[in-house]
């Protein structure tokens, strides 16, 4: 790495620290930066601040338009506008035959004319070959009215001698003519076509139309120039936009030049030329008041001269300057604020304003601007400082230099203080804040912030206790604590002790509890904490086939809400549920009813709890006095009505029975109404026909039959004797006859 390479990345590296919060580093980092920088022998970058000197013409030009110069000889050459003529001068390199007429030797004279142009503006441009290669010194100039009006670009040796014609490529039905040239540092000629684009040739000796290699894509362009890269620099028609790789760097350019040992561009803007470096940045601006309106310019890269073709005046200012360097500021810290020089350029830098320029050899004043809050905290490159320290001095004489500034933020301490009954602590929202963990541990109570920002403190209630507000700087009262920092905050978060408030849930039912405000909500562990002098009030909800039957404890009754006041100790408070018992339903009469039994039914509805008892209760009174189990016994744990019956016997012929079925289970007991039936007649016994039609109680069909019985229709029946027949052989008859 080169030594200047190393200073760049020493410096990069030291701005990066600074822009971190690290000023002191960098400060030192930049001291031995700098003092290495002042010992050095490198050249420093350069620049003309122009005055005017001298004028080439009096009568010896005709509309002077487009300028270039022999690098290697110092020789200026004119293309004059009003004789179609290309004149060649001496130059201003010193010596007696300084800015006096140069000869050709194919013409014997100063000037190679013929050339064809436009009206004004002639769209003509000069380019001279300062490749240093075997073409070296020969120029070129476009003629857009040569040959019957197609154009050429003419192409002469040193001695004026035409070498080549270069013709304009042909688009559908018109030609697009040439309107500028240039040559780059390998000697490639770049010929510009008007709405065409930018025709190549390859370097050649003489280059010929066969060197022609292809169009750039690129718009409109008539004056052309290259860097020593090969970066081309272009504007559109002769008062268009001057453009650099597709960023336009002027709306108005009449004409252009680079200076190749710098790749510093000079362009003109109506009567002022401007000069800007490789960043963009203008180093130099001269001829306003001086120059008409400048249609060409050119320097000479050994001395620094400038010619500016005043076609106005008919004349070529020559300009001579001194060399400027450059300046540059840069700026870091936590603050903020901005940074002036006495004199143009450096303005505002810090607020999006210019951070470098050019300056002469001069004492340059930089004054630094804190935005509030903020306050000029140091510099590093300067030669002086003031006593207020908002002042530097920087000398330039010969070499290019560097300031950077520290603007630092203000701080001021914010203090935080908790109180009350209960505990709870303060803390910073962001997690890296001063204040952290304030009053629960004895944790910092106080910190260290910028001036001018907010601070926003979060208090969090630690134990049974509650946060119930801010007091002293804080924009607001509850939630979180925003603080801007102005002189010296302090702020004191208050929190009250809790106490529980514990349910108890009895009974053989099921429910929850809840308060108001939250707290509790329980179905299980029913204990919760509230402020001390808060008032809550607990709300009963029975679940599934229960029913809340009141309040117990705390001065609380009955089925409504309860108020519990919180403070002292634990309040303890009992809520009732029971189950809700089965339903009983007594069906309407008898199924069925004979002398002496009868069938009854009815339903009976679980309600979600196992049944443990089921029975029928019946008697010639209201008061029953006989029971009877349920069919089935086991009626189960459901949630819908189940069939029961149950068949009676031992009744009393011709009398009033009442009957009615009940139910229990741990939610207790139900019965259901009452129902009546009448027993049957004697006379029935007597006389079969009075009986109505008996059904039987229901009984199981049985399976199979004892021996003799057969299976039928779902009852046993005995099955008949077959009888047998007596068989008889004939021949015994026969022989019984006969003996017979």
């Amino acid at each position: 790495m080169s030594a200047s390479a190393l200073r760049q990345s020493q410096w990069d590296q030291g701005l990066g620290n600074v822009k971190r919060g690290k000023p002191a580093l960098f400060a030192a980092l930049c001291l031995l930066v700098l003092a290495g920088m002042a010992g050095s022998a490198a050249p420093a970058k350069g620049a003309l601040l122009h005055s005017l000197d001298s004028y080439l013409g009096g009568g010896t030009l005709s509309s002077p338009e487009a300028l270039a110069v022999d690098q290697e000889t110092g020789d200026l050459y004119v293309l004059e506008h009003g004789s179609g003529c290309v004149a060649r001068f001496h130059g201003e390199r010193g010596g007696l035959e300084a800015l006096q007429p140069h000869n050709f030797s194919a013409t014997g004279t100063n000037r190679v004319c013929g050339l064809a142009l436009f009206e004004e503006p002639s769209k003509a441009q000069i380019a001279v070959d300062n490749s240093s290669t075997s073409t070296q010194g020969k120029f070129y100039v476009n003629s857009p009215l040569h040959n019957g009006g197609v154009g050429a670009i003419l192409g002469f040796d040193q001695d004026g001698n035409l070498e080549t014609e270069l013709s304009p490529q042909i688009f559908g039905e018109g030609h697009i003519y040439y309107c500028g040239v240039a040559v780059d540092a390998d000697g490639n000629v770049g010929a510009s076509e008007h709405y065409g684009g930018i025709r190549k040739f390859l370097h050649n000796d003489p280059v010929t139309d066969a060197d022609y290699v292809g169009t750039s894509e690129e718009g409109p362009a008539c004056a052309v120039e290259y860097n020593s890269t090969g970066d081309r620099y272009s504007s559109w028609d002769s008062n268009g936009p001057l453009f650099h790789a597709g960023t336009v760097l002027s709306e108005v350019s009449y004409a252009l030049t680079v200076d190749r040992s710098s790749d510093e561009v000079y362009f003109s803007e109506g009567p002022v030329v401007r000069g800007i470096d490789s960043e963009s940045l203008t180093f130099d601006e001269f001829g306003e008041g001086e120059v008409g309106e400048a249609r060409g310019v050119a320097v000479d890269e050994t001395n620094g001269v400038a010619y500016v073709a005043d076609t106005t005046n008919g004349r070529v200012a020559v300009y001579q300057g001194t060399t400027a360097y450059r300046l540059g500021v840069d700026y870091g810290g936590t603050g903020l604020g901005a940074i002036s020089a006495d004199a143009a350029p450096i303005a505002a830098c810090g607020d999006e304003g210019q951070c470098a320029g050019y300056y002469v050899p001069s004492n340059v004043v930089l004054t630094a601007t804190p935005q509030p809050h903020s306050v000029i905290d140091g510099w590093v490159g300067c030669d002086s400082v003031n006593v207020a320290g908002d002042e530097c001095s920087v000398e330039i004489t010969n070499a290019a230099r560097d300031v950077f500034a520290t603007f630092t933020r203000l701080r001021q301490t914010v203090s935080a203080a908790t109180t009350g009954t209960g505990t709870g602590t303060v803390s910073s929202s962001d997690p890296l804040g001063a204040i952290q963990g304030c009053g629960g541990t004895g944790g910092t109570c106080s910190g260290s912030y910028e001036e001018g920002s907010a601070v926003e403190l979060v208090a969090s209630p630690t134990g049974h206790s509650s946060f119930t507000g801010w007091t002293g700087d804080c924009t607001n009262d509850s939630g979180t604590c925003e603080v801007v920092v102005e002189g010296t905050p302090e702020v004191t978060a208050h929190f009250t002790a809790q106490h529980a408030v514990n349910v108890k849930k009895a009974g053989t039912g099921a429910g929850s509890v809840s308060s108001q405000p939250l707290g509790l909500e329980c179905g299980g562990v029913c204990l919760g904490y509230f402020t001390d002098g808060d008032t809550i009030t607990l709300s009963a909800t029975p679940a599934g086939h229960s029913t809340f039957t009141g309040w117990s404890g705390e001065g609380c009754t009955g089925t409504g809400t309860c108020e519990v006041e919180i403070g002292g100790a634990t309040k303890t408070v009992t809520a009732n549920f029971v189950h809700d018992p089965p339903t009983a339903t007594t069906g309407s009469g008898a199924t069925y009813v004979g002398q002496r039994v009868a069938t009854v039914s009815g339903t009976v509805d679980p309600n979600g709890s196992e049944v443990t008892s089921c029975v029928v209760e019946y008697g010639t009174t209201a008061f029953y006095g006989s029971t009877l189990p349920c069919a089935p016994s086991a009626v189960g744990s459901g949630d819908s009505p189940v069939p029961v019956g149950v068949d009676l016997s031992g009744l009393t012929p011709g009398s009033i029975y009442h009957f009615r079925f009940s139910a229990g289970s741990v939610g207790g007991r139900s019965d259901g109404l009452d129902q009546t039936f009448r027993t049957l007649d004697d006379t029935c016994d007597s006389n079969q026909a009075l009986c109505p039609p008996r059904k039987p109680i229901s009984r199981p069909a049985p399976k199979k039959c004892k021996k003799g019985f057969a299976l039928k229709r779902g009852k046993c029946v005995k099955k008949k004797k077959r009888k047998k027949k007596a068989r008889h052989k004939r021949g015994s008859d026969r022989q019984a006859g006969r003996v017979g």
